[in-house]
Formats: structure tokens, C-alpha cells, sequence
């Protein structure tokens, strides 16, 4: 149920991330967090994020976070 209430916002946040709107996304990824704080897929943008923007470090804690919850690869192949 709560994958259903944030799919179209990962969604948006995944194209505005592949387009470098990098502020918008991160946004969106934290607001899908608020509703869903085990949601891996937000977590993930938000460690590619700090990644492109050259603090891999800040991206650490939410790839450790991300894969303890995780259930499969396909989250990570994007």
C-alpha cells in the first residue's frame, strides 16, 4: 500500500534526478522518506545524489541504510 502512495513520486524524483535538478529531487526523496522511511529506492537517490555532487561520504549512511532493508538488487539498477 504505501509503495502504491509513493511510486509517482519516486518517479518524478528519479527523472528530475536524471535531468540534474538535483535540489528538486532530493526534496521529493525526503518527502517519500517522511511517508515511508524503509522506502530503498529514496534512500538510493539520495546517496546517488551526494555522489554526483562529490560528498560520496554523506552517501554512505544511506547505502548502508538502504541495503539492510533492501529485498532484492533491482532497487540498486538505476
Amino acid at each position: 500500500m504505501t509503495q502504491d502512495l509513493v511510486a509517482p513520486s519516486l518517479e518524478d524524483a528519479i527523472r528530475l534526478h536524471s535531468a540534474g535538478a538535483l535540489d528538486r529531487a532530493r526534496d521529493i526523496y525526503k518527502g517519500v522518506l517522511a511517508k515511508a522511511p524503509r522506502e530503498a529506492a529514496a534512500l538510493h537517490g539520495l546517496a546517488l545524489i551526494a555522489i554526483d555532487e562529490g560528498v560520496a561520504d554523506k552517501a554512505l549512511p544511506f547505502l548502508a541504510t538502504c541495503l539492510t532493508i533492501s529485498s532484492g538488487p533491482e532497487t540498486l539498477n538505476r
